[in-house]
């Protein structure tokens, strides 16, 4: 039985997994969640710097890293980690697994027909239920705007997802000084 379960105001769903043994041989299964997209191209007038648009990930190694959709074509993605999150991002919105900070996982990427690119996550430890028993499997799910205040009371390197490219130096304090504009006028 999958259960997601939302709350008032928050765009993290948690999402859930009861399963029952009701067979009379163990049963072992894994957990996993991803992201699947097509790539559309971009063009005209007011695309000519276009935003990222793509996957990204985030270990404790190796920190934030964008996973480009034609990358995933070349040089798939296969990495074991523990902790960290993997996501889909789009100009305003991000898609984001978060798995516990403790579990084993591995971070994949694949290209289907279509082409859909796929990037997800999936426990390296399989979880094993005798007949009979049951069990629960447990994940979280982001799905929101990339909103800073949001962003940064989710996991580590989460605010990282809005990117402001090659003008970060700029934009990034620009930014700053607009909120506070904002905080102390009511008004953009």
């Amino acid at each position: 039985t999958k259960t997601n379960i939302f709350r008032r105001g928050s765009y993290v769903v948690d999402v859930e997994f009861t399963v029952k043994n009701e067979t009379r041989r163990e049963w072992s299964g894994y957990l996993y969640g991803q992201f699947q997209r097509m790539h559309t191209a971009t063009g005209g007038i007011f695309n000519v710097v276009p935003s990222y648009t793509g996957g990204a990930i985030y270990t404790p190694e190796n920190k934030y890293e964008k996973i480009p959709l034609d990358d995933m074509a070349q040089s798939p993605l296969k990495r074991p980690v523990t902790g960290g999150w993997v996501a889909m991002l789009q100009h305003y919105f991000v898609g984001s697994w978060l798995p516990a900070p403790d579990e084993r996982n591995e971070f994949y990427s694949d290209v289907l027909d279509g082409p859909r690119y796929v990037l997800g996550f999936k426990n390296l430890t399989p979880t094993q239920l005798a007949p009979g028993a049951s069990g629960v499997l447990r994940t979280s799910l982001y799905a929101g705007p990339k909103d800073q205040k949001i962003l940064e009371t989710l996991p580590p390197g989460m605010e990282l997802t809005v990117d402001y490219g090659f003008l970060t130096v700029i934009s990034a304090p620009l930014f700053w000084l607009l909120a506070w504009l904002h905080k102390l006028f009511g008004n953009w």
